[in-house]
């Protein structure tokens, strides 16, 4: 299996939201799953991936709420064979339901037909929303990916048992 790292993070959800809305921040203090923008100047930035991946989590079954730390949204796409996704965060308990599904869509998506393409993300993980969380940057293939996925979960895991 591959190597991979889980850093400390100052963040957590207040950090992700400082900047909106107070309604806006409790909404998303509310969620399971929160997308983090890249900013640009004005707007907060997100890769057209990340929509293809939360079509297909609306399409399963399962109880999983998300939003985009943003109120201004808009939408890039690269003209490459990455699939960026940008950054996600996470709370302990929902991380392996959300590792899972994010395996599943590689699996789906990709892999079953053939293509094996680069995957880039960043996922924190916070033990409750309020605390620091723990963040693992991926870039790898995405066979790769879905074989470490469980040790992922565990690795996370261990980190907040420290």
């Amino acid at each position: 299996m591959k190597k991979f790292e889980i850093i400390d993070s100052n963040d957590n959800y207040t950090t992700w939201t400082n900047g909106l809305s107070s309604e806006k921040q409790k909404e998303l203090y509310e969620q399971d799953i929160l997308i983090i923008p890249e900013n640009g100047e004005k707007v907060s930035q997100y890769h057209d991936d990340v929509i293809d991946f939360l079509n297909y989590v609306d399409e399963q079954d399962v109880q999983l709420d998300y939003g985009c730390c943003s109120e201004n949204e808009e939408y890039v796409s690269l003209n490459d064979a990455d699939i960026w996704l940008g950054a996600f965060a996470t709370t302990l308990v929902q991380n392996p339901i959300f590792i899972n599904i994010l395996s599943n869509y590689l699996y789906d998506c990709f892999l079953r037909f053939g293509r094996n393409p680069n995957v880039k993300l960043s996922l924190n993980v916070v033990e409750s929303k309020d605390k620091q969380s723990k963040t693992l940057k991926f870039e790898g293939d995405a066979k790769t990916f879905r074989e470490i996925a469980p040790e992922i979960v565990k690795g996370f895991n261990d980190a907040f048992k420290k």
